[in-house]
């Protein structure tokens, strides 16, 4: 049940005020306090420092007498049974833990308890995950913190679903253009797990990631170790790509970049990954104002991979070159 698609509960204030505080012992603020109702005794345990998240929650329509919001508790909070508590309600409030104050763990226990009501089955992993699916568009550090989480309550003996956490972390990260943390996750990957299946998509995650934050100097000090590994087979016309990308930003590496093309050409010329490459041969002839040797390269781009982005610039080129053919 989501707060964004059951508008009869209202929504939260937008502008809520934190209020950090150094305990949380005064009598009677248990969880009744916090939320005005209990959770069948609950043990609500958190990690951060302690805050106390002032709202407002007229609009929910629940029956909250005192109307605050603990964001992070450092001890355990029991909370004693009240019956005006019903799923629906955990259910709203999880939402709004998740979606509003990006508070993963506190929206786990509500939505838990709320399953508990049911005499329904809970999964914490399964409830991170989908966590992490509603939070990945706009809060990204929300929705790696929920898989994180995910990760934590997977045995550390079963590896594989554990990369698996780890590379839907990588896809967020570039998801929301945060190559640099892309990077770095991908690199955990294959320096912790070297022994991983797919341990070269790693690889190719991690240079793909510093090709977007244009890291050319550390993709050169490392692609040709990757290149070589066996495990990197699969990835090796990326990651030769790459190369050639980095190369060409260098500016001063004319002959590698021509035979890195050259051997690109020869090997996967059927694959629009060389698309690029051709439209770049063409630039470097219209700079050199060889007009026809430009005009072959742009209509054999838009022939061979006519649905590629390349494909459209280099229809806009042949455009202009055709009227510099009439203009002489």
């Amino acid at each position: 049940m989501s707060l964004l698609r059951r508008p009869r509960y209202g929504f939260l204030a937008p502008k809520a005020r934190l209020l950090p505080v150094n305990s949380l012992r005064c009598a009677g603020l248990e969880l009744l306090g916090v939320f005005g109702f209990g959770l069948g005794g609950v043990d609500l345990t958190y990690e951060k420092p302690l805050h106390l998240c002032a709202l407002s929650l007229r609009s929910m329509n629940l029956p909250i007498s005192r109307r605050y919001f603990c964001s992070s508790l450092e001890t355990n909070v029991i909370a004693s049974p009240v019956a005006s508590a019903r799923p629906g309600q955990l259910s709203a409030l999880s939402d709004s833990c998740l979606l509003h104050f990006g508070f993963p763990f506190q929206a786990m226990v509500l939505a838990r308890e709320s399953v508990r009501l049911q005499s329904g089955q809970f999964s914490g992993i399964d409830f991170y995950k989908s966590a992490a699916e509603r939070c990945e568009r706009g809060q990204s550090h929300v929705a790696v913190d929920c898989l994180l989480r995910a990760m934590k309550l997977i045995p550390k003996e079963n590896s594989r679903n554990i990369v698996g956490l780890y590379f839907q972390i990588i896809n967020v990260w570039l998801n929301s253009d945060n190559y640099v943390l892309a990077a770095a996750q991908a690199r955990k990957i294959f320096e912790t797990y070297p022994d991983y299946e797919d341990v070269g998509k790693a690889i190719w995650f991690y240079h793909y990631a510093l090709s977007r934050s244009n890291k050319i100097d550390e993709i050169l000090a490392h692609i040709d170790t990757a290149l070589a590994e066996k495990s990197c087979v699969r990835y090796r016309p990326k990651l030769m790509y790459i190369k050639w990308w980095a190369l060409r930003r260098k500016h001063s590496e004319t002959a590698r970049v021509a035979a890195l093309e050259y051997q690109l050409l020869k090997e996967y010329g059927e694959s629009p990954m060389v698309a690029p490459i051709l439209l770049s041969r063409a630039t470097d002839s219209l700079a050199r104002q060889d007009y026809e040797e430009a005009y072959g390269s742009l209509a054999h781009l838009v022939e061979k991979f006519p649905s590629t982005k390349a494909a459209g610039q280099a229809k806009r080129m042949l455009t202009k070159l055709r009227r510099i053919r009439q203009a002489h």
